[in-house]
This record gives C-alpha cells, structure tokens and sequence, in this order.
C-alpha cells in the first residue's frame, strides 16, 4: 500500500510539538480594549480600567483571563509605543511581547507595521511575522514572508527547515526538500534540516535512504527519541518487523526537538509562568511527561484557560496514554479560541482514538471549514467517514478537497483505491495518476493507475505505468498480478508481441 509517513498519533505529535521556547497557535477575536489592571486571572473585566487604542495599535481581546503579569507586560510596551510611534525597537518589543504569548493576529500588525520603520534586524521581523502566519494556518503566507526573511539573512538555518515543514504541509514535497536540503548546507550540525530529508524520504517511500539519514542521526544523539520513532517506520517499510519494533518502542510519545535561537529570543518576553512552561515541554518531548504532569496540573488550577499551559498539558496527556484528559483540556482550549482550526483538528484525530467517531466527525469537518487548504484535515474526514461505513461520502472528499486545491498523494491514493472498489476506473485512474505526479519516488501509486488503465482498456498507457513502477520496485507484489492483466489484455485486443 501506499503509506503515508505519518499515522493519526505521529501526526498529532507533530502538531502538537514546539520548537525550544515555543507553543502551538492560537487565534482570537478582535475587540476595543484592554483591562490595565487584574486582581486575578479570573477576575472580571469590569473591574478593571480600560486602555484605548492608539495609533494603529494592536488590542487584543479578553486579557483578563490571562492574568496580571501579562497585562502588565503589554501594558508597558504598549506604552513606549505610545510615547514614540515611529521607534522600531519600541514596536519589536510589543511584536515579541504578543508572539510570546501567542497573540498571533497582534503580533502580525506589529511585525507589519516595523517592516516599514527600517528595523535593525529585518530578516528577525519578516522571520517572526511567518511564523506567527503559521501558527494561524496561513501557510502560504508564512512561505512568502520565509522568502523575505532570506533575502536580508540566507544564513540562518530555520528560515529553511521551517519552510521546509510549511511546504510538505502544502504537498510540495520538492520545493521542501530543496529547504531542507539548505538548511544541511548551511548548518550541517543542525539535525532538523536531515529530520527533514528523512521525512521526504519516508513520504517516497525511499525506506533505505531514510534508514540511513536517521541512522547517522541516532548515532549522533541516540538520545533523541523522535528520530527513533522514524527509524521505526522505515525498518517497517523494508520488512524489518524487529528493528521498526525496538525503534518505535524507543520513540514512542517523543516529539521532535528543533532549535530556534530566534524563537527563543522572543519566548524570553514571556511572563514566568511561560519559562517554567518551557522547561515542561522540554522534559515531555525528552519522554519524562509523567515527571511534569502533577505540576502542570497544579498550575491549571490557577491559570484554568491559560492557552499556553492548555498546549503543554495536551501532549503531555498524549504521551502517557491518558486520551480522556487531553480531549477535555482540548475542549477547554475551545472555549476560548472557538474558531481555531487546530484546536478543533486535535479533537478530531483525540476523540476517534476514543471511538467516538460522530463528535470526532463534527469537530474535523469545523476544522476543515476553518482551513480549507490543509489537506491532512481532508485526509482524516475521510478515514473517519470509513470508519462509519459511508464510503460514498469519504469519496465525496477528495472532491470536495480538490476544488479548495487541497490534494496531497496520501488523499488522492485512498480516494483512488475507494473508486477502484466502485469500479469507477476512470475516475480512479485520475486519483492514482495525480497521487504518482505528487509522490514520484512511489511505486504503488504507479501500479494502481496501471491497473485502472488495464481496466480502461489502455493497453499501452497500462504498461508505460508499469514500466515505470517497475524500476523503483522491481519486486513489488502487484507486479505478477498485473502481468496477468495486462497478458490478457494483449489476447483480448490481439496485440502483437512487439507491442507487450
């Protein structure tokens, strides 16, 4: 089968994980003024006095439920902004404060508004403001604002294995392979750049190249679990059932650690509660969750819809198997971000492992309305929808997936195998050719679309695909079945041998 390198788990472990000193997206609703003073972070907003804004000054909403040291924060760099508008550090100092914590839309203005004060450090503004489009899904945004970052700093390793993550959520494996590939040369040290090629290879399915990449890297660093969790599924890929079970063991609940000194800068803006927050997730993704949780737990119960503390907590739950109390934390992070995609996509991928496939259903499709160009979110609607027995309306995905042009290899394969079990041939014949043109290293897409040409009748196109499949994966399992096919295919049509 055509696999795709990630399963429902490793693909929630990668959204949830963070860079050093950094934490998953949040997003919210605009609204006119700030609470300058909180007793608590449960105390109500009429308490508290209210600042107007200024200028073009960002204003976030509902700060009262983030507590004092935030607001006193903001506070004060809102302040130097006030006092001098056109002073680009004062401005970088309110961009960070937001990012810190994870006030994305506002910190977007911010870094917006420095670019054009001639900042010191323009590759350092263009660089935050794409990762804070990330954050909101924005991906495509995020990728051109990558792009300007580079133009002022082409040295600074995680402007490209960033790219690098945003473009394979894109499906541009080759454009991501590229970044990722720069980021080898320009920090050949740096794991994340060979984490990257590794990925790519593990999405062509070239399982010897990956083993090699991610053997260099255990090596290295035999510490560093998530490189065993790959290494797990590409002994998996070339049979090795042992190796990928001992890999995967080592790596499981282990997320991936990347090194961000200019992240790491702007988490130093945060309040402490956010470094004491930093040091949890450290210790999650090093496999010591268990060590963290009671603490984490006792700061929840001061700091109950802390957005931060919520994104820590999750994984942690995650990887010591207690399911139920992530999906709740997940549900408390919904009531204060209500329209955020992200959130409504880990409930989704949660609560399926739970069984619960209607609600798991509601919150993907929501998820799906939010960021529509996400194509790992069509890809779960769909198994979901197979999980319930409505394979006609899983097929009606890739469609649906296609018009927003969200289509990656994974979700035009299974589409393609649900149209074949119609007899669909021709529809499914287009799903496995596109699966092939986004996944060229991969042999199974190949096979499939020969076998739907077979179908078709297309003796000749049938064998071009085999052909093709057949020099990635000489040995391949479906290439006998084919060669039957396709002899009595010939019979049928009465081809000469000089046309087999």
């Amino acid at each position: 089968m055509c696999r795709r390198s990630h399963s429902a788990l490793l693909l929630l472990i990668w959204m949830l994980s963070v860079p050093v000193g950094c934490s998953d997206p949040v997003t919210g609703k605009r609204a006119n003024s700030v609470p300058t003073e909180v007793d608590s972070p449960d105390a109500p907003a009429e308490e508290a006095d209210n600042i107007r804004p200024a200028l073009d000054i960002p204003v976030p909403p509902g700060l009262e439920r983030i507590g004092r040291e935030v607001v006193s924060l903001l506070e004060e760099c809102t302040a130097q902004v006030r006092g001098n508008p056109l002073d680009a550090e004062a401005w970088l100092e309110l961009a960070m404060a937001y990012q810190a914590h994870e006030l994305f839309p506002e910190a977007i203005r911010c870094y917006q508004q420095l670019a054009g004060l001639a900042p010191q450090r323009p590759a350092f503004v263009h660089y935050n403001r794409a990762t804070c489009l990330a954050r909101m899904g924005q991906i495509e945004a995020a990728v051109e604002a990558s792009k300007l970052a580079q133009s002022f700093d082409s040295n600074y390793p995680p402007i490209y294995w960033r790219r690098g993550i945003w473009l394979m959520d894109l499906s541009r494996l080759d454009a991501a392979e590229s970044a990722f590939r720069r980021a080898t040369e320009v920090a050949p040290d740096d794991h994340a750049g060979w984490i990257g090629l590794a990925r790519i290879a593990l999405e062509h399915e070239d399982y010897a190249q990956a083993r090699d990449l991610l053997e260099k890297l255990r090596q290295q660093n035999p510490t560093m679990g998530y490189v065993h969790l790959l290494l797990g599924m590409a002994y998996r890929g070339l049979g090795q059932m042992e190796l990928s079970k001992t890999s995967t063991e080592l790596g499981a609940g282990q997320l991936p650690i990347w090194f961000d000194e200019w992240q790491v800068e702007v988490d130093r803006k945060g309040t402490r509660l956010l470094l004491r927050l930093d040091r949890a997730r450290e210790a999650v993704r090093d496999g010591r969750a268990e060590e963290v949780i009671p603490e984490l737990e006792k700061l929840f119960e001061t700091y109950p819809t802390e957005i931060p503390l919520l994104s820590t907590l999750t994984p942690a739950y995650v990887a010591t198997g207690q399911i139920e109390r992530a999906i709740e934390i997940q549900e408390i992070a919904l009531a204060q971000r209500a329209n955020h995609f992200r959130i409504h996509f880990n409930l989704g991928l949660l609560l399926a492992r739970k069984n619960q496939l209607e609600k798991a259903l509601f919150h993907t499709e929501r998820a799906v309305e939010l960021n529509p160009a996400l194509s790992s979110i069509h890809s779960h609607k769909q198994q979901l929808l197979l999980q319930m027995g409505r394979k006609h309306d899983a097929i009606d995905v890739y469609f649906e997936a296609d018009r927003v042009e969200a289509l990656d290899a994974g979700l035009c394969y299974s589409s393609g195998r649900l149209l074949a079990q119609e007899a669909r041939w021709e529809e499914a014949s287009k799903c496995f050719e596109r699966a092939a043109r986004l996944a060229p290293g991969q042999a199974t897409p190949l096979l499939w679309l020969a076998i739907s040409r077979a179908e078709l009748g297309q003796y000749l196109a049938a064998c071009e695909a085999r052909d093709l499949a057949a020099k990635l994966e000489p040995k391949h399992e479906l290439l006998g079945p084919l060669a039957q096919k396709l002899e009595l295919l010939a019979d049928d049509q009465g081809l000469l041998e000089s046309n087999r």
